[in-house]
C-alpha cells in the first residue's frame, strides 16, 4: 500500500510539472476532442484547435486511463496534449500552430486640437478588420485597453502622438501603428493696439521742418514700432520723432507688433507751416 501511494505521488507531481510546462509553452493552446478510437489495442483521438479550422491526431499515452469523448479539451504543451480531466488520456503529438487568426486591422481616426495653452486634444480611432469586429487601442509603451468598436485618446497635448491598434493584443503581427500631430488652436495676438501721446513742432515759414514726438504704451509690450503712413515700420523704439515734415495733415501708425493688424493703431495730426512776418511800411513807403 505504502509503495502504491508512493508511486501515485510521484505522477502526481510528474503531471503537475509537466502542466506547468505545458502553461509557460510558446506553442500553448487548447483543443477539443472530435472523435476518439482504439486500432491494434493502442488509443488514439482528434483534436481539433479552438481557433481555427485544423485537426490533428494523436496517440494515447495512458494505457489505464479513458478515452476522451467528444468534446473534451486538451492543452497543448508542445510536446504533450493534456486532458483538461486527468482521469483522461495524455497523448503524445506534434504541436499544433494554426498561426494567428487575425491581421493588422485597418483604421480611419479623427483630431481635435487642443486649445490655446491646455493639454485637452483628443484622438478618435475607429479600427476595422484584421479577423475582429472590436480591437485594442493603446498609448505607444502603453497597456491594450478593449476590446472596443471605436476609441478616444483624451487629455493630449499638442504634438506627436503614436497609438497602437490590435486584433488580437497576444498576437505581434495583428497590431498596427498610427502616429498623427494634434495641433494647438490659435492662440490671437498676444498684443493689443497700443495707448499714445504726442507733441507737435510746426514748420518754420517756408520750411519742411517741423516734427512730431511720439510716445506709445501699453499694448503688451514696452517698446513699439512707428511708421508713416504707407511706410515701413521702425523700432521697436521706447519714443519716436518724426522729422522734417511739412506744413499740412500727417498720419502715423504705431503698433505692439508689425505681424498683428488688430495690435496697431493711427495718429493724425496738423503740422503748422508758421506765420508770415507782419510788416508796416512808413510814410516814406521804405522799410
Amino acid at each position: 500500500m505504502k509503495k502504491f501511494n508512493i508511486i501515485k505521488y510521484i505522477n502526481t507531481v510528474l503531471v503537475a510539472m509537466l502542466l506547468m510546462l505545458a502553461s509557460n509553452s510558446a506553442h500553448a493552446g487548447w483543443y477539443y476532442v472530435t472523435n476518439s478510437w482504439v486500432s491494434n489495442g493502442t488509443g488514439y483521438f482528434n483534436l481539433q484547435a479552438n481557433d481555427c479550422n485544423y485537426y490533428t491526431t494523436v496517440q494515447c499515452v495512458d494505457p489505464n486511463k479513458a478515452l476522451p469523448p467528444n468534446g473534451h479539451w486538451y492543452y497543448d504543451s508542445g510536446n504533450y496534449f493534456y486532458p483538461e480531466n486527468s482521469y483522461y488520456q495524455t497523448a503524445y503529438g506534434t504541436p499544433i500552430d494554426c498561426g494567428p487568426t487575425c491581421s493588422a486591422p485597418s483604421y480611419t481616426y479623427h483630431i481635435t486640437a487642443s486649445a490655446c495653452g491646455q493639454n485637452n486634444g483628443s484622438v478618435v480611432v475607429d479600427g476595422y478588420g484584421g479577423g475582429a469586429s472590436n480591437h485594442y487601442y493603446a498609448f505607444s509603451g502603453g497597456n491594450y485597453d478593449g476590446p472596443y468598436d471605436t476609441y478616444t485618446f483624451y487629455n493630449l497635448s499638442p504634438g506627436y502622438w503614436t497609438f497602437y491598434i490590435s486584433s488580437d493584443p497576444h498576437n505581434s503581427s495583428c497590431e498596427t501603428s498610427l502616429t498623427v500631430y494634434v495641433p494647438e488652436e490659435d492662440c490671437g495676438p498676444s498684443c493689443s493696439a497700443p495707448s499714445y501721446n504726442y507733441d507737435v513742432t510746426d514748420a518754420d515759414c517756408g520750411q519742411d521742418n517741423g516734427s512730431v514726438h511720439v510716445n506709445a504704451y501699453g499694448g503688451g509690450t514696452d517698446h513699439h514700432y512707428y511708421a508713416f503712413s504707407g511706410g515701413t515700420y521702425d523700432g521697436p523704439y521706447d519714443t519716436y520723432n518724426f522729422y522734417n515734415l511739412s506744413p499740412g495733415y500727417w498720419t502715423f501708425y504705431i503698433s505692439s507688433n508689425p505681424h498683428e493688424p488688430s495690435c496697431e493703431t493711427s495718429l493724425t495730426v496738423y503740422v503748422s507751416g508758421g506765420d508770415a512776418p507782419n510788416v508796416n511800411a512808413g510814410s516814406n513807403k521804405t522799410i
